[in-house]
């Protein structure tokens, strides 16, 4: 996979047009940042239709190197059922496992979102008529599927402010914290891999986090690291931070 993306790169510049990737789960988002290094030249930008998606296409090429701009070729499509009176309660898992019945590869798939029983598909552009002909039906429920042009608000894609009170400043701390987790647990979490700071699958549990590092916990959700709001009487420390949850 990273000797494809990394082709990618070279062809974008070789050839002075963009190049895209499939959509990368972010293990392999993690995996792509690691083969390039920190002072790569290479240009290139992650994105999954809106900033709440976790899988991302990347995009190799630059305006200002190719002196234009090209659309990430990326669908939104609505899921809906044709009857929602007798519809059953659709779930991720249950719109994934009728795609992949399709034999749609999940690689051309990006983040699935559900409200009040409607689901909202990122796809790659070249898939996305094949599903508006062929979805017909998840589990036992008719479904009609069509282009949607925006996505909507959706109830849980807003981040809330949190307050609390914290020991120190440190990753594994916080994630405790706001998690609601005991140390044990969030050690397990950074061993099995589902720790990211900054897109970057991270094992440093003791790492001090900084204002505007976005954390994401595989499972739980992700948060931005705002600001320290100062000592509380007791010397512990009063901290903001953004948090999104599942």
């Amino acid at each position: 996979m990273i000797d494809h993306l990394l082709d990618l790169a070279d062809r974008s510049r070789e050839q002075n047009r963009y190049l895209f990737s499939e959509f990368l789960s972010l293990p392999e988002q993690s995996e792509f940042l690691k083969a390039i290094g920190k002072n790569s030249a290479i240009p290139y930008t992650f994105w999954g239709g809106t900033e709440d998606c976790e899988r991302k296409v990347i995009r190799f090429g630059s305006r200002e190197e190719l002196g234009y701009e090209e659309p990430f070729p990326i669908s939104c499509l609505k899921l809906e059922p044709r009857m929602q009176k007798f519809a059953d309660k659709l779930e991720h898992r249950d719109v994934l496992g009728a795609l992949m019945n399709l034999g749609i590869r999940r690689e051309v798939l990006g983040d699935i979102f559900l409200e009040e029983n409607v689901a909202y598909l990122f796809c790659l552009t070249s898939i996305g008529e094949y599903i508006q002909e062929s979805l017909t039906q998840i589990r036992h429920t008719s479904v009609k599927v069509s282009l949607c042009e925006m996505l909507p608000e959706l109830s849980g894609s807003k981040p809330r402010l949190v307050e609390c009170t914290v020991s120190s400043e440190r990753i594994d701390v916080m994630i405790a914290e706001l998690y609601n987790l005991s140390r044990s647990n969030v050690n397990e979490l950074f061993r099995q891999g589902r720790v990211f700071l900054n897109g970057r699958e991270t094992q440093q549990n003791s790492a001090a986090l900084k204002a505007e590092d976005l954390v994401t916990v595989r499972g739980y959700g992700r948060f931005c690291y705002e600001e320290n709001l100062g000592m509380t009487r007791k010397g512990k420390i009063r901290v903001a931070a953004k948090i999104w949850g599942h």
